[in-house]
């Protein structure tokens, strides 16, 4: 029957002719007229076909009985829904019959009650709009939305007031502005500016008719709100110019919004204040906006609701402990009250797992986001989906799984939208950095064309990602020998390494410090790279910011054996070596990466000596198997012994295992 639909003429004879037609009158008469439900149960039926109880009950447990297309909807068989093909069926059946059809209304009416009753406002508006109540349905959804709003479920909010006329919805300057703030949760920010256009026209009318004494027209149900409106209007223009990328107009909106609010309105100010912070934090003054959204934040609530905001701030400032044990503690609370803070569980999850990314415990990373990703499939904050792909696509890069990482990419930019909440990281330079990886210079170079490369301002810090990404494709062209000239790229490093310590951007300041390393080298400058690489690591150090060496990690063992390390002997450095060396073992790498934590990394000549001394081949046999001379083959022995810091062979082996060489 799965297969089939409703539009299948031979299987609707059937039912009709075999199923419906054969049972009893009373029972033709309950199905037809409870067909307007999409779930019910014995006491909602009862109320709609305004009969006794428990009458309703026992024709419920008479179908079950009869398997007569009855779905129990739970395990205590109290609410239950008919089969779909059986559904359409028996809808058509009673349209079909003019008297039952102007029944429909008063059934609506009776189920829309019930439903309002019992708390059940999803059901309640859509039997009131089934019918033709209209404004009923209007007045609903004006008294529902500051509650839903509140609780993160504008969607489900913004689908009912889809489902009103637009000459019902135009005249309520409240579901209006409602309606607006429900779309710039969606993204849909286009929509907005219109809808707060006819809230402000409502107004205006609205106080035109009461200044002359005429009954107003304009419908306003929820007058509480509608005393904040100028505020909620300014503060809706505050959301969308933030994340139209106008700061200056999202602070300027949002200052107007607090001038308008009264200060005992403290739930209200909070989500300026947010919203001003958020706004801060696009500017790149972290401080500030850290500042700006907890100053008298009040009540558990807000709390939560701000807390992704705040974590990703203090990741941005390099504090990843304290991002840490803030989304730790938030979590603990919201799983306590889960149906209210359901959203924003998923995203809380999302961002534990990108610190443990971070830190390279890639294990808790994928773990965290697996739990993200089963509370994020129930519900979930608008932009969690694209940030989730994301995250998923760096740790599968990190993994060395690159196609992989591209295709989830790929999915996440059909599922973005813009908000306020700054984008540090978009997905076209993050999809240029695996191409790089991959050795794709020039797939890079395309995806990055439309980054800004020049240096005559400041570096805007919602691009330091980009820019950050066009230095390392500098660096990889450098490699190829595609530019002769490595200073145009170490002038970029200078540059952005300025902003972000004037910024105190610091998440960025350990990559940008290492790229310094590796250009100096480059530059044939060892002692400026041996400090960059030297204040990285203490940089990175407190926080346990391993990531950006595993990134470079060739270059890293390679500026690792130039400096005294015993001179910065930490169990953070023991870590880094250890994370490098477990990635070139996954990754069968091992012996290319390895040799070059040496002193002097070993020749390709060297190293095939060296897998042939291992072999047990004595001098004489490899000189015969290399046509070398027998000076030669010691004169590579004693290189090779040198390089290894050993004076045998039997050491050489030893000490080549050990550095996972061989």
């Amino acid at each position: 029957m799965e297969r089939f639909s409703a539009g299948h003429t031979h299987i609707m004879d059937y039912l009709i002719e075999e199923v419906l037609s054969r049972q009893a009158e009373e029972l033709q008469s309950f199905l037809l007229k409870t067909s307007i439900l999409d779930r019910f149960c014995g006491e909602l039926c009862d109320a709609v076909l305004e009969t006794k109880a428990p009458s309703s009950q026992r024709i419920l447990e008479q179908l079950q009985a009869s398997n007569l297309f009855l779905v129990s909807l739970d395990n205590e068989r109290i609410w239950f829904r008919y089969h779909h093909l059986f559904a359409e069926l028996l809808r058509r059946r009673a349209g079909a019959e003019e008297a039952l059809l102007q029944e429909f209304g008063s059934l609506h009416i009776r189920a829309a009650k019930w439903f309002e009753e019992k708390g059940f406002m999803d059901e309640a508006i859509r039997h009131n709009i089934a019918m033709g109540a209209y404004e009923k349905a209007a007045a609903m959804i004006e008294r529902e939305w500051y509650c839903m709003d509140q609780s993160l479920q504008s969607m489900i909010w913004l689908g009912w007031a889809k489902l009103l006329p637009v000459e019902i919805l135009h005249n309520r300057p409240v579901l209006c502005t409602g309606y607006a703030w429900a779309l710039l949760d969606a993204g849909e920010l286009e929509g907005c500016e219109p809808m707060l256009q006819y809230a402000e026209k409502g107004i205006e009318k609205f106080k035109q008719e009461e200044r002359n004494g005429i009954t107003p027209t304009v419908i306003v149900v929820d007058d509480e709100q509608y005393q904040k409106l100028p505020a909620t209007i300014a503060n809706a223009r505050a959301y969308k110019a933030s994340a139209m990328g106008d700061i200056k107009g999202a602070i300027r909106y949002a200052k107007q919004s607090l001038e308008l609010l009264p200060q005992e309105e403290v739930y209200q100010r909070n989500i300026v204040k947010t919203l001003l912070g958020l706004s801060l934090w696009a500017g790149g003054d972290l401080d500030a906006a850290y500042t700006t959204i907890t100053q008298d934040l009040q009540g558990q609530q807000m709390e939560i609701m701000v807390a992704v905001v705040l974590a990703e701030i203090r990741m941005e400032q390099g504090k990843f402990h304290l991002a840490n044990e803030l989304l730790e503690r938030v979590l603990r609370l919201a799983v306590l009250e889960e149906q209210t803070y359901q959203p924003a569980i998923a995203s809380f999850y999302l961002g534990l797992a990108k610190i443990n990314l971070w830190k390279w415990d890639i294990s808790a990373a994928l773990e965290l986001l697996e739990q993200s990703r089963v509370r994020g499939e129930k519900s979930s904050l608008p932009n969690w989906q694209y940030q989730w792909l994301l995250l998923k696509a760096q740790i599968k890069e990190s993994q060395g799984l690159f196609k992989e990482a591209l295709s989830l990419i790929t999915e996440a930019q059909f599922s973005y939208h813009r908000s306020p909440i700054p984008e540090l990281q978009p997905y076209q330079a993050v999809k240029a950095r695996i191409y790089l990886k991959q050795g794709n210079v020039d797939f890079a170079l395309d995806l990055a064309k439309d980054i800004p490369r020049t240096m005559s301002d400041e570096p805007e810090y919602t691009h330091i990602y980009e820019q950050i990404t066009l230095i390392r494709i500098g660096l990889k062209e450098y490699e190829r020998h595609k530019i002769a000239d490595i200073e145009p790229v170490i002038a970029s490093i200078e540059h952005l390494l300025s902003s972000v310590r004037i910024g105190k951007w610091n998440r960025n300041l350990t990559e940008i410090l290492i790229l310094r390393a590796i250009a100096y080298s480059y530059a044939g400058k060892p002692e400026i790279a041996k400090d960059s690489i030297y204040e990285a690591l203490r940089v990175a150090d407190s926080e346990g910011y391993i990531q950006p060496f595993i990134e470079d990690r060739e270059q890293i063992l390679s500026l690792l054996s130039e400096i005294n390390t015993e001179a910065y002997q930490s169990q953070f450095l023991e870590r880094i070596l250890q994370a490098i060396y477990d990635k070139a073992k996954a990754s069968g790498e091992k012996a290319k990466v390895m040799n070059s934590a040496l002193i002097e990394p070993l020749s390709e000549r060297e190293l095939e000596l060296l897998y042939m001394i291992s072999e047990g081949y004595s001098n004489q046999e490899i000189c015969d198997r290399l046509y070398l001379a027998l000076s030669t083959v010691k004169g590579y022995n004693q290189n090779l012994f040198g390089k290894l810091q050993v004076k045998s062979r039997t050491e050489a082996i030893k000490r080549a295992r050990e550095l996972g060489i061989l």
